[in-house]
């Protein structure tokens, strides 16, 4: 790191799928970066600090629609939460004992750690981030509930079915049969909207279908 040149890893709260990827990437394309490289939860940069300052950095993040991380622990939060992501269809690279050794930090202390922060285990949100995962590839593509459980890592449909209705309050050929899985006037105009539209819709989807469920439990 010599004459301003400065290799940096700055962490970011809000970033939960590929959409995320494509808005930060868009709203720093414009910056005078040697070297940027954008993923969920991070963003790995080289720049001249004669050239641009931390606060554009942070500006552009905020722009976006998202967040700076500050503080070590919540640093550590989000680079979990990144490795998680980025290795959502590798069944062993999410075992407590390896996130542990990629973070660098004992099992007791990373689960303990996570808890409090989130006010949900690693665990819960691993499976969490699978079902949403899963989701998305039920509203859109045909593929079925099998090849979807394989891609995951899970051997079981039983066991993927009965996880997937824990979080969305029904099995996944309802979840693709109801309404709110079939594309619609926003699905199509989608693709014209920031990420931040799909960020929305996916977390209305997450709370309001065990709702429809509890009103309308049977499956169509």
């Amino acid at each position: 790191m010599t004459n301003g040149h400065l290799k940096k890893t700055i962490y970011i709260k809000g970033m939960c799928c590929a959409r995320c990827i494509r808005v930060l990437k868009r709203e720093m394309s414009g910056l005078p970066f040697k070297k940027v490289t954008v993923k969920i939860g991070r963003v790995d940069l080289e720049y001249n600090s004669d050239r641009i300052t931390f606060d554009r950095i942070r500006e552009a993040v905020e722009d976006a629609g998202f967040e700076v991380m500050t503080l070590l622990k919540e640093q550590k939060i989000e680079e979990v939460k990144s490795y998680v992501n980025n290795h959502l269809l590798e069944p062993g690279a999410l075992r407590l004992s390896a996130i542990s050794r990629a973070m660098a930090i004992s099992p007791f202390h990373l689960s303990r750690t996570f808890s409090l922060a989130e006010n949900e285990t690693l665990q819960s949100f691993i499976a969490r981030t699978r079902m949403k995962y899963a989701s998305r590839l039920l509203r859109e593509t045909n593929r079925t509930v099998l090849d979807i459980c394989l891609e995951l890592g899970l051997n079981s449909t039983s066991h993927f079915t009965k996880q997937f209705k824990r979080y969305f309050g029904q099995s996944p050929l309802a979840y693709r049969k109801s309404p709110h899985s079939r594309p619609n006037f926003f699905n199509r105009i989608g693709k014209y909207l920031s990420g931040s539209f799909w960020i929305i819709r996916d977390e209305m989807v997450q709370h309001f279908a065990p709702i429809h469920e509890r009103h309308y439990p049977k499956e169509r």
